[in-house]
């Protein structure tokens, strides 16, 4: 008898252990110890981006020959000259008064970008006939309605010339476009230009029309040489980036560039204090939005983080108060169970942390907001506020997290003005990331490029949502084609918001994610994802490389004066490259698109034999 008792009160004792141990783990109780660390960005050493320079003998010069007295055409060298400066090659920004003294070799790429011909006969015969020796020559402004261009057009390949039309649209005939391929029609995601009815002849080979198959860009053998001619006005826009490096890319030659490689998938608001009720979140799962963020939401993100290897870099938000003024704490702002949960889970599931801000309330300090914008936001009253307030919310974090750095900044809306810039350094410290927006709405929205300047690496976002419209494969081929780069955020209230959800359920709105990480990982394979921190790594090599290409008979020669580690490239060319011989990690990831990780300071990459 004693023994049966003894083992019910043993049973009752395992069950009542077990029983308690559910109830702590049901209300985390247990939880990892935190030991994690988030170390401090190297100090950059990284100069600043040479517009231009002092080319070796055999080394490639590109010259950008504009019509200085035009906006139009100022616009668009300017756009070329952007893209040049990011790539780092040798170029010389000429005006068109000014061709006579050129000497155009036959290794060279001449962009000319011209609006009134007939004003400029000489200067553009020499440039022509530059061409029709060997060099490479780009139209990239074709004025169909000049007396001049049209005597000419015949030897461009047109036959003829119609009317002038709208257009709205591309559609891609053959691969030029990183990560866009042939019979791919992007409809409404780009602005309306102006183009003209060009009639081509079989010689020339046609890569991008509109939606109506009017020619968009094309090329034809000219002479010795070869002629790009794009028909329109829309690269003179930001986000055509990656056009103008496909440009470049189908010359006689094609192209070589390094690129940054690194996926970073930011999460806004994360963790942030979003609790309470929603009628939305209420009506489609019932439950209220701690729940619908534990047990649905964030298992969901992290199956796309096991599915495509998508790691985060969440950006923690302390309150959603508007006070901006001291003292902070008045809402009793700190950082809850819940907030610790999931930046502790962001870590274990290895990615990063960063500032969001204390509240919501941009970091700026001038006037200069449109009605839309004041509606929500005023200025701080002095700088000393905002940095006390970031700095409340930086103290909150370490009084939980006490060894992990936050390396990096998201100004909320993507506001943030120059004083605001300060206030970061101030309080995160430098060096820092921050990561507004590569496509904004200045000046409310500012812009801001991959560089680095004053202990800030400006890592820029390009694209948010979960939708995969015509827009975001654009703005995807821009970040990818140009930098090698995917940044992209989300927010986990975006199912709350009807100009983020467009009236989809969250179900819908994870599947549309899933979709779009299925476009990225097919479309740019080469892409690495990453945290914003190590992505950071990755730029400042990128930032401060010394390298030069030289286009020989047999190959492509890659040399890099300040190598230290191995970096990657995208290589456009029409001749086929070897994918064995060479010391360097060679993949062809599209037809005459190639990606390389270069392994020493010299590497050659050979043309396949027969070629």
């Amino acid at each position: 008898m004693r023994d049966i008792k003894s083992r019910i009160f043993f049973y009752i004792i395992i069950i009542s252990v077990i029983a308690v141990g559910l109830v702590f783990l049901a209300h985390d109780f247990f939880k990892e110890t935190d030991a994690r660390e988030n170390t401090k960005l190297v100090e950059s050493t990284a100069s600043e981006t040479p517009a231009s320079g002092t080319a070796l003998a055999n080394e490639r010069v590109y010259y950008v020959i504009y019509q200085e007295n035009s906006s139009v055409c100022q616009k668009i060298s300017a756009a070329y000259t952007d893209v040049l400066d990011v790539i780092k090659v040798h170029y010389q920004l000429i005006a068109i008064e000014d061709a006579g003294g050129v000497n155009i070799q036959e290794k060279d790429d001449v962009i000319l970008i011209v609006e009134k011909w007939r004003d400029y006969e000489a200067a553009i015969d020499q440039v022509l006939n530059a061409g029709k020796n060997g060099a490479s020559i780009i139209l990239g402004f074709a004025p169909g309605n000049d007396t001049l261009f049209q005597t000419k057009m015949n030897s461009f390949g047109i036959t003829d010339i119609g009317q002038s039309r709208l257009c709205t649209s591309l559609a891609v005939k053959e691969d030029m476009l990183l990560g866009l391929h042939a019979g791919d029609v992007l409809t409404h995601a780009v602005t309306e230009d102006s183009i003209y009815e060009f009639e081509l002849t079989d010689a020339c080979e046609v890569y991008l029309t509109d939606e109506n198959d009017v020619p968009l860009y094309y090329t034809v053998k000219f002479g010795k040489g070869r002629l790009g001619v794009y028909n329109g006005q829309n690269t003179a826009e930001r986000y055509y980036g990656g056009v103008i490096i496909g440009i470049l890319g189908t010359m006689a030659d094609g192209i070589a560039y390094p690129i940054i490689n690194a996926g970073v998938m930011f999460i806004d608001d994360w963790p942030g204090p979003l609790h309470g009720e929603d009628a939305t979140i209420s009506e489609q799962y019932g439950m209220d939005m701690d729940g619908f963020l534990r047990y649905i939401w964030w298992p969901d993100m992290l199956t796309l983080n096991s599915k495509y290897g998508v790691v985060y870099t969440s950006q923690y938000m302390l309150t959603y108060n508007d006070v901006e003024q001291p003292p902070f704490d008045l809402d009793k702002a700190e950082l809850d169970i819940p907030m610790y949960t999931f930046g502790q889970q962001v870590m274990k599931y290895d990615g990063e942390v960063g500032l969001h801000g204390y509240n919501h309330q941009p970091l700026w300090f001038e006037d200069y907001l449109t009605d839309d914008y004041n509606t929500y936001y005023t200025p701080w009253a002095s700088k000393e506020d905002a940095a006390a307030a970031l700095t409340y919310a930086v103290e909150q974090w370490h009084k939980v997290f006490p060894n992990y750095r936050l390396n990096s900044y998201v100004p909320p809306s993507n506001i943030i003005d120059e004083t605001g810039i300060e206030v970061v350094k101030e309080v995160l410290g430098t060096p820092v990331i921050i990561s507004g927006l590569y496509l904004g709405e200045p000046p409310q929205v500012p812009e801001f490029d991959f560089t680095i300047e004053d202990g800030v690496i400006y890592f820029p976002r390009l694209t948010a949502g979960s939708f995969m419209d015509d827009e975001t494969k654009l703005q995807l081929e821009l970040g990818a084609g140009l930098f090698g780069v995917v940044s992209h955020f989300v927010h986990p209230d975006d199912v709350l918001d009807p100009e983020r959800n467009n009236g989809a359920t969250w179900t819908q709105l994870a599947d549309q994610y899933d979709n779009m990480m299925g476009y990225v990982t097919e479309r740019y394979p080469f892409i690495e994802f990453m945290t914003v921190s190590e992505a950071a790594d990755s730029m400042t090599v990128w930032y401060s490389l010394d390298y030069s290409v030289v286009y020989g008979e047999n190959g492509i020669t890659v040399t890099t004066e300040n190598y230290s580690k191995p970096y990657d490239m995208i290589l456009l060319s029409d001749r086929p490259i070897s994918l064995e011989d060479s010391g360097s990690a060679v993949q062809q990831i599209g037809t005459n698109q190639y990606y390389i990780q270069v392994k020493s300071a010299k590497e050659t990459f050979r043309y396949s034999e027969g070629n």
